[in-house]
């Protein structure tokens, strides 16, 4: 039964007998949970917000703060820091102890840590150097304090390596104290003056208080997720062990093979707890991230590249000044970017352009890959398959992961190993932990060796069963002289365990509906678990003291609940494992299923008082409850019934079962008013999948000729900018099949709709089929439309033309075609024009004439603020590499890279990046060239762009033949062959004078 009492409250030295929300005398305890419920108001609340109470009260009493410094040449400034707050009216717990010996230290460090109120770490190179016994200090101060800790910078950045758990914290800079205080005492009391101010303004503050700077602001702009609280709780445990793991890592690093090495290990393993230990100690990992399967914001990609670029930034001065300054210039908001376009903005494109400059390798690790997985796909895991190659040498990447399909299949290449298929000889890291967690208990029985060794082969290699083995020794529940009585494994533990809380099947029954709900894949409100499950609070907090430390509690916009871990979850769900304690997952979905939908049909009504955090909560998970218990038929009548709101509803649509009839569905969704809203909405938030396959299922059922023009475009545009441009080519010509020519020729929609689908062939086809195609367009088209006419004459000149390599047919019909602009005052086709016109006189060498066309529309120092002017840059980079001016070309090209970066525009940064790689090839640097070309190359295979694909392997095959692989008319022979099956007659004339030495660079004539 739960240990619930009357109690009265007692914080600091103020006792509370009143609810601190209504006042009522009714207030029970929970001394198991350390919860409290009110009676009366039904509130249920920690002691840690009866502080934030007690702390308003006696705002004005003086703090106990906790100092934590290295003992070095900066005890001075330290010590006087100290004697001021002692005058202001505070307490200071600092460790004289220069050395440590023994344990006491540890436990004194934690007293003094928990009697504070803020912690004060002071960094300096001394302080966190490693081994030493500041990170030991600083580790129990995160977990014990966390935000609570104020960080002061006793010594330039640069000279400190900070552990990653505090990085996320804005220091106080006094970095200068001893070089002012050296200069002058009156200027060093000034300055001392003003940088001590600001530290007790961060200290005394009533509410948690962050000290302003370069992080402060950058927290501010990415809106970082900091997975902090199971960070702190994994490293607030003893660890042990994995020694072995951090020799490969280190081996690894050295060899230099692969970018990304994947740690493979069963639930409970110690992936986690290995992953925030290692990068706490290790100042070379820039940050550790932690994927929780219940928390959607640790495993959402976009979110996850955000809180990578904020931790990064945290570490790497350069790097975040470069990024501050990007965020300043950014053209759209972060939301609208893909996730591809979002890595390169905030990771590939600032960090490609530090300089190097022989830097140490830097590590990020990603912890728990697997449990980004839905629905038998990885998008997160999928995201970093395809851009970790994009960042420098000096980054790489540790991934820890289940051996699941979804991840293993995507990181074939990189290098791996199992925590415990893979442990050396001579290594037991259970063995090393049993004997220190178990070290009084074992002296006390005489056959201490059958023992650990029975343990370690029980536990199959898993250190959770090591740990929740020694807490039940602890507890007295098992007997350790008697190994025979040991579980075999997990699964086994699991099952002793539940048949120990609960000693027959009727007092299971008390939780199993408590239990079906926490199975369901998200971390449950709190709220909602008590009304669906219809408890009373006390029913509620009975059976969470029942289910003890297997169930956390977590406080935060709303109170939440999930298990503590995964592999809880999965063998309560498993049948064959779980037997009598199996717990129905589909069950559980349903009754939250259900309860959302009559919260939400409650909240229409006038009298309703759900807040609106926890509504949100439920419109967007009452589709994926559904689609969990598989009640497909409930869930149709749902959202038939919502037709008139199809956000968020609807976005869960295509979970329906394969061969579900979508008639109803469909129906409602094409008659719904706010049809073409919500399919712009997806579109908006990069929801591509789900609004491809609605716009496909439209096709199959009505046909494409029943779209309007806005969802034809949207159609088009989301498969084109996926990289299918066949699939955008055929899903345009389909629209056209069933319009005769004369309705294609009166309708400026599709006219111009029958020129795109030439332009999108251009990636993928030969050039001939394409230009015929074109000519027989322009035979049939009339001046009615002035855009669609010049741009199919900019279609024939421009880009078939320069393809082509006929530069007479091009420079004939690019003057057409400007001549054509001019009259009807088409400014934008007349910089498209001015951009391939200044190709032609590229390639008769008449560089001046090409120069002053392109500068004819934009001023080269000017800040780019528009694509054509974009692309007009990037065609003054080619010209000025032709012409030998190479910084003045880079400088183009990086701007080119940071605009389209900027703004998505994929394509272009790869021009940007092989333009970058052209110019490193011509001066030497070819390691630089072949990085900038690989990236290029990434993303034309991404986009599926033939042109990209055939110049950017043909410098990669040039890098190749330098190093003396092979000549370079052998290396490039893959790339010419493709040029002319392309029939891309430009390509091969560049590559060409390459091989035969003519120039030592491309000319590159971007698409």
């Amino acid at each position: 039964m739960m240990d619930i009492v009357r109690h009265q409250i007692k914080t600091g030295d103020t006792a509370m007998e009143r609810c601190p929300f209504c006042g009522s005398e009714d207030i029970y305890y929970s001394k198991k949970r350390k919860i409290f419920v009110c009676e009366d108001c039904d509130e249920i609340f920690s002691e840690h917000q009866l502080s934030v109470f007690q702390e308003k009260d006696q705002s004005k009493v003086g703090l106990d703060l906790f100092f934590s410094y290295g003992h070095d040449k900066n005890r001075i400034l330290v010590e006087r820091i100290k004697q001021d707050l002692e005058r202001r009216g505070h307490r200071v717990w600092i460790d004289t102890n220069e050395i440590k010996a023994g344990d006491h230290w540890r436990k004194d460090i934690l007293n003094g840590i928990m009697k504070s109120a803020n912690v004060i770490a002071f960094l300096s190179e001394h302080s966190t150097r490693n081994p030493g016994v500041c990170l030991d200090e600083l580790k129990i101060a995160v977990c014990v304090k966390g935000a609570n800790v104020k960080t002061v910078l006793l010594e330039p950045e640069n000279k400190i390596r900070q552990p990653a758990t505090l990085s996320d914290i804005q220091w106080l800079d006094m970095s200068e104290w001893a070089e002012i205080r050296k200069e002058s005492q009156e200027q060093f009391e000034d300055w001392y003056q003003e940088k001590f101010e600001e530290l007790c303004s961060a200290i005394e503050a009533d509410e948690s208080f962050e000290l302003n700077g370069e992080i402060h602001t950058l927290k501010k702009k990415l809106s970082p997720y900091l997975n902090t609280e199971k960070e702190y709780r994994l490293l607030s445990k003893e660890f042990y062990g994995r020694k072995w793991v951090e020799d490969y890592i280190e081996d690894w690093q050295g060899r230099q093979k692969t970018k990304a090495l994947v740690i493979y290990g069963k639930p409970g393993s110690g992936k986690s707890a290995f992953s925030v230990n290692y990068s706490h100690y290790n100042s070379d990992v820039y940050g550790c991230f932690l994927c929780e399967w219940n928390r959607e914001f640790s495993i959402n990609p976009h979110q996850l590249i955000r809180t990578m670029a904020f931790r990064l930034a945290t570490k790497l001065p350069d790097y975040r000044k470069l990024l501050l300054h990007q965020l300043e210039q950014v053209g759209t908001g972060l939301e609208e970017m893909n996730d591809d376009a979002l890595f390169e903005f905030l990771l590939a494109y600032p960090l490609n352009h530090l300089v190097d400059g022989g830097r140490e390798t830097g590590i990020i690790i990603i912890d728990g890959l697997d449990e980004a997985e839905k629905d038998g796909t990885n998008p997160l895991a999928a995201v970093f398959s395809r851009c970790v190659e994009r960042l420098p040498r000096w980054i790489r990447f540790v991934f820890t992961s289940r051996p699941e399909k979804s991840v293993i299949s995507l990181f074939e290449g990189a290098d791996s190993l199992d925590l415990v298929e893979d442990i050396p000889d001579g290594y037991n890291d259970i063995m090393a932990y049993l004997l220190r967690a178990l070290s009084i208990e074992l002296k006390q029985i005489s056959n201490r060796l059958e023992v650990l060794n029975k343990i370690c082969e029980l536990s199959e290699g898993i250190f959770l069963y090591a740990e929740l083995l020694v807490e039940d020794v602890k507890n007295g529940a098992v007997d350790l002289s008697n190994p025979n009585s040991f579980p075999r494994g997990l699964s086994d533990f699991y099952r002793s365990s539940m048949e120990r809380k609960f000693r027959s099947s009727g007092s299971f029954e008390r939780v199993r509906d408590f239990l079906e709900l926490l199975v369901v894949s998200e971390s449950i409100p709190e709220q909602i678990l008590i009304n669906a499950c219809k408890y009373s609070k006390y029913i509620y907090l009975s059976n969470l003291d029942l289910l003890g430390s297997w169930v956390n509690r977590q406080e935060g916009e709303f109170t939440t609940l999930n298990f503590s871990h995964k592999s809880l979850s999965d063998w309560f769900t498993d049948e064959q494992r779980s037997s009598v304690y199996f717990v129905d997952k589909k069950q559980g979905a349903l009754l939250l299923a259900r309860y959302c939908r009559k919260l939400i049909e409650e909240s229409l009504s006038e009298t309703n008082n759900t807040s609106a955090e926890l509504l949100s909560y439920v419109q967007d998970h009452v589709g994926t409850y559904y689609v969990l218990a598989e009640a497909f038929g409930e869930l149709e009548q749902f959202l038939l019934s919502h037709e008139y709101k199809l956000n968020p509803y609807w976005k869960i649509w295509n979970m329906f079962p394969p061969i579900w009839n979508h008639k109803k569905l469909l129906k409602t969704f094409w008659n719904s008013e706010n049809r073409n809203d919500f399919c712009i909405s997806l579109q908006r938030e990069g929801n591509t999948s789900l609004l491809q396959w609605i716009l496909t299922l439209a096709k199959e059922n009505y046909g494409i000729e029943q779209f309007n023009p806005n969802l034809v475009s949207v159609y088009i545009d989301i498969v084109h900018m996926s990289g299918d441009y066949s699939g955008a080519v055929d899903i345009a010509e389909q629209y056209l099949e069933g319009h005769s020519q004369d309705e294609i020729m009166s309708s400026e929609f599709l006219a111009m709709l029958n020129v795109r689908r030439i332009h999108h062939s251009m990636f993928y086809k030969p050039v001939g089929r394409l230009m015929d195609d074109a000519l027989s367009v322009l035979a049939q088209t009339s001046d009615q439309y002035l855009k669609v006419m010049n741009e199919l004459l900019f279609l024939i000149g421009g880009n078939l033309g320069v393809l082509s390599g006929d530069w007479d047919f091009v420079y004939k019909w690019l003057t057409t075609s400007e001549e054509y602009s001019q009259r009807h005052g088409l400014l934008d086709y007349s910089k498209r024009n001015a951009r391939k016109l200044a190709d032609y006189y590229c390639h008769m060498k008449d560089y001046e004439t090409a120069k002053k066309i392109i500068l004819t529309y934009v001023d080269r120092h000017d800040k780019i603020i528009g694509r054509y002017e974009n692309y007009l840059i990037g065609a003054f980079g080619n010209i000025c590499t032709c012409m030998g001016e190479y910084d003045e070309a880079l400088e183009c090209y990086e701007s080119v890279l940071q605009y389209s970066v900027a703004n998505g525009i994929i394509g272009w940064a790869a021009h940007a990046n092989l333009g970058i790689g052209n110019i490193n090839y011509h001066l030497g640097n070819l390691r630089e060239a072949a990085d900038f070309a690989s990236r290029a190359k990434g993303m034309y295979k991404q986009i599926k762009q033939e042109w990209g694909l055939i110049m950017s392997g043909a410098l990669l095959a040039a890098c190749e033949s330098r190093v003396g692989i092979a000549p370079i008319q052998v290396t490039c022979q893959k790339s010419l062959d493709l040029a002319r099956k392309m029939q891309y007659g430009s390509c091969i004339e560049a590559i060409e004078e390459f091989c035969n030495s003519y120039n030592d660079y491309l000319k590159l004539y971007f698409l």
